[in-house]
């Protein structure tokens, strides 16, 4: 059901823990996903605007950013969520440094040869 809603999950296996996104998913009288409330912080304005949209059958486009969702694991030492994608970033920008590093240090031996 929840793959169908649009919230898909993955066992990981070196985790042994069952990963998915979290939020609430509003249909409309007709069963039809009217929208989707992401993560845990919506407000009851939030929720109540989303109700109202459903009741009118109105159908919001869908939001690219689930993917964001699954990027939050349960730490069983502290108990918590952690923030997963930070390590990503990390990765990324430790990367783009060194590209960056590497073209500057490219260039000046391209500048000095000429």
């Amino acid at each position: 059901m929840a793959d169908a809603a649009g919230f898909p999950s993955r066992y990981d296996k070196i985790l042994k823990q069952l990963l998915h996104p979290s939020g609430v998913v509003v249909l409309t009288p007709e069963g039809v996903v009217s929208s989707y409330l992401l993560g845990i912080g919506y407000t009851a304005t939030n929720m109540r605007a989303a109700v109202i949209q459903a009741r009118r059958r109105v159908v919001a486009p869908p939001d690219p950013t689930p993917i964001l969702l699954m990027s939050f694991q349960y730490d069983s030492t502290t108990g918590r969520y952690i923030l997963v994608i930070m390590k990503v970033l990390r990765l990324f920008a430790a990367v783009t440094l060194i590209a960056t590093v590497g073209i500057v240090v490219y260039l000046r031996r391209s500048e000095r040869r000429a």
